[in-house]
């Protein structure tokens, strides 16, 4: 991809599995890449394994001198700023349950964290002639999901986000985008099944039309291309990385036919 070669990203959340993929994805492309997490073991680790065009920077979105640091020490290191991806996702979320501390932190952290990332690291961007962002958002902004408030609400906004930040800094030779991923291979799928992809692709299956859930690389791919040139007439815009997941929607991929045919088989002969 075109226009990669060189540069500079900041990418928050970098110390999870997502995160740490789409870190190494821009470096194998040339790309100098700061990860920038609150979880230094990891993030370090990862900054380690990812090698020289990498380093760690410990930030925490809810602090605004430790946002600025960031963006300083990418510029000390490199010499400029020219993308940032916003990937750094505080999942808390109880549903209606869910308390006042639970949303103040994750809307503080995911969108307020992401939106003053963004002010501090435009001025370096414009100082390079300009540059590109991409926020995370997700399938869950689009589709309800119950016993799920706090989390959805935040992709919903980061979206619409998206959208502004575009509007503002197109002036600037700054293009904004999100990625949505579907169900993605991450640290919390890891737990969840103890390590097993197998499963997590079969309980993913329906819910996708390529039948399971996506790879951390598929998703670094798209953040590269839509930073790199070979998107440069691309802003303001939504790319679904979600194997059909969205366009399947309470179908799942089950005809009607199909549906009707297998309540028959379960009906009990009084209700036939």
């Amino acid at each position: 991809m075109r226009g990669l070669d060189g540069k500079v990203a900041i990418v928050t959340g970098a110390a999870t599995l997502l995160g740490a993929e789409v870190s190494a994805g821009l470096a194998r492309r040339g790309v100098h890449v700061l990860l920038a997490d609150v979880n230094e073991a990891d993030g370090r680790a990862a900054a380690e394994r990812i090698g020289t065009r990498a380093r760690f920077c410990r930030t925490d979105l809810r602090d605004d001198a430790q946002i600025a640091q960031a963006v300083a020490m990418a510029r000390s290191l490199w010499g400029g700023l020219d993308f940032v991806v916003n990937l750094a996702t505080v999942y808390m979320d109880n549903g209606i349950e869910s308390p006042r501390a639970d949303w103040s932190m994750a809307l503080d952290t995911n969108i307020t964290g992401a939106a003053m990332l963004l002010q501090a690291a435009v001025p370096a961007m414009i100082a390079r002639g300009g540059g590109s962002v991409v926020n995370f958002g997700s399938i869950s902004a689009h589709v309800a999901q119950p016993g799920r408030w706090v989390y959805p609400a935040c992709k919903a906004a980061m979206l619409q986000l998206t959208r502004n930040a575009a509007a503002d800094l197109a002036q600037h030779n700054i293009r904004v985008n999100t990625v949505s991923p579907g169900w993605v291979w991450s640290s919390a799928f890891e737990r969840r099944t103890g390590g097993d992809r197998a499963t997590a692709d079969a309980v993913a299956a329906p819910l996708h039309m390529l039948g399971r859930m996506g790879d951390p690389a598929e998703v670094a791919d798209a953040v590269a291309f839509l930073l790199s040139d070979e998107a440069r007439f691309i802003t303001a815009a939504e790319l679904p990385v979600d194997g059909g997941y969205a366009a399947l929607g309470p179908e799942q991929g089950i005809s009607v036919a199909e549906r009707f045919e297998a309540h028959a088989a379960h009906a009990s002969p009084s209700t036939r």
